[in-house]
């Protein structure tokens, strides 16, 4: 077994080596195109030249053609190759991944990395006219945005109530847009949080190491189990093992060690950590990915239950137990055959297209636009509660009949309006009769003086 291990191992080292030289080729792919085009702009060039290609004149005008009129010529039908075209004129966004070193979605951001630039190089963000703008794409819920624009990838199961607090809430509101693996689940986001939400197949994200050739590797497990393990998946393990299935259980698989032991397995077995739980599709994707399949219990999900099982994966029925629909699977060789004959259709589903990520990458303008202007809003918002915290308590407090506080508040205002208009009665008396005040002002002057001089 530690040979069969070591062997997986290293031929799936081989394969990743092979991943990496398509990429590299991938990459070369706009250097060739940009050279195809310059190509094609130096033959028009030629063409468009006073001597043509060979010596020779350039074609006139076509016959009764005045000066500077636009009638066409054999060379308007010329164009650049599309791809010379496709590439947004102003530049295509900067798009940052929080989660790149997450544990569970890091290989998944570095897939959807090369899925975006290849949507993008086919023309998705022809419409892009902001330039560089930083996008974040965020996987995980409790990481915060670092951008004023972000797009949320939610991936929690709705029943892990503990990941769905008030402070995820407010995040999901506030998102430029709004992903997620189930349609099930959008439909929950559109009505509590009064938002749309867009359906994003997570089979988009998955790296291209994943989509290898299918394997010859000798399958010395009958079925596996990977992941966290709870009471409920212990148990399982325990079932199966006891129906006679040579089961390996494990919440210790990363890397290589998982690809090794996908590869020995007849089938991975998977059961839900949550109650009323829609697909692990982070899990399922990477096995489907190695034309192994996969046996489930039936998730909220229906439609993305009729997905996956259209794709190499076996369902229990309802009220079966899955240990013993994992021993039904791999004592039945025409069935398990079949369902990795289907498992095959997941690789050519997820490289025949990239919708929807097209189409919402094209919708990206219309959305960063939109979510400028709410915070534009929330700015002038802020920028009216300083200015209104700013004043004093007397004046921006409404008075309103009915508490102590408020006849207090009536009260002072009212002397405070009674000794300004006393401080003017008085100011205007001494106007109009100074003349009077300054004759009885001598007069009580001189009456003092001539009292003083008696007393003494």
């Amino acid at each position: 077994e530690w040979r069969a291990t070591r062997a997986a191992t290293q031929a799936a080292r081989a394969a990743n080596r092979t991943a990496e030289a398509q990429m590299q080729a991938a990459a070369a792919e706009p250097l060739i195109a940009a050279a195809e085009a310059r190509i094609v702009g130096a033959a028009a060039a030629l063409v468009l030249s006073p001597h043509g290609g060979n010596g020779s004149p350039a074609p006139s005008a076509a016959p009764g053609a005045a000066a500077g009129d636009d009638t066409p010529t054999m060379t308007d039908n010329l164009a650049l190759p599309p791809a010379a075209n496709l590439w947004p004129p102003n530049g295509a966004p900067n798009f940052t991944f929080a989660s790149r070193n997450n544990a569970y979605f890091s290989v998944q951001n570095r897939g959807l990395e090369l899925t975006i630039k290849k949507a993008i190089k086919q023309g998705c963000m022809a419409n892009w006219t902001h330039g560089p703008l930083e996008v974040e794409i965020i996987f995980e819920s409790t990481q915060a945005p670092t951008a004023p624009h972000f797009i949320q990838y939610q991936m929690e199961q709705l029943s892990n109530e503990g990941r769905w607090d008030e402070m995820y809430a407010n995040k999901l509101r506030s998102a430029t847009q709004l992903w997620d693996f189930s349609e099930f689940h959008c439909e929950h986001h559109r009505r509590v949080y009064g938002r749309r939400c867009d359906y994003m197949p997570l089979w988009l994200a998955d790296p291209p190491e994943w989509q290898l050739p299918p394997s010859r590797h000798a399958k010395h497990t009958e079925a596996l189990l990977f992941g966290g393990m709870n009471l409920q998946r212990q148990a399982l393990c325990k079932q199966t093992l006891e129906l006679g299935v040579r089961v390996h259980c494990s919440d210790n698989l990363w890397g290589d060690a998982l690809s090794a032991h996908i590869y020995a397995s007849k089938v991975v077995m998977v059961e839900h950590f949550f109650e009323n739980a829609v697909l692990p599709v982070h899990r399922i994707n990477q096995v489907l990915s190695r034309g192994v399949p996969v046996i489930v219990p039936h998730s909220a999900d229906q439609k993305l239950d009729d997905t996956y099982g259209a794709m190499g994966v076996e369902f229990t029925e309802k009220g079966a137990s899955l240990a013993e629909g994992v021993k039904a699977l791999v004592s039945e060789h025409k069935r398990l055959g079949r369902a990795k004959w289907r498992s095959r259709r997941y690789n050519a589903r997820k490289s025949r297209n990239l919708s929807p990520l097209c189409e919402l990458l094209g919708r990206l303008q219309e959305d960063v636009e939109q979510r400028n202007r709410v915070i534009e809003a929330e700015l002038l918002a802020a920028k009216e509660k300083e200015k209104e915290e700013a004043e004093p308590q007397l004046l921006r407090r409404p008075l309103r009949l009915g508490s102590v506080w408020d006849f207090s508040g009536l009260i002072v205002l009212l002397g405070a309006v009674t000794a300004v208009v006393a401080l003017a009665i008085v100011a205007l008396v001494v106007v109009f009769f100074r003349r009077h005040i300054v004759a009885a002002s001598a007069w009580c002057f001189k009456w003092c003086k001539r009292s003083h001089g008696r007393s003494r």
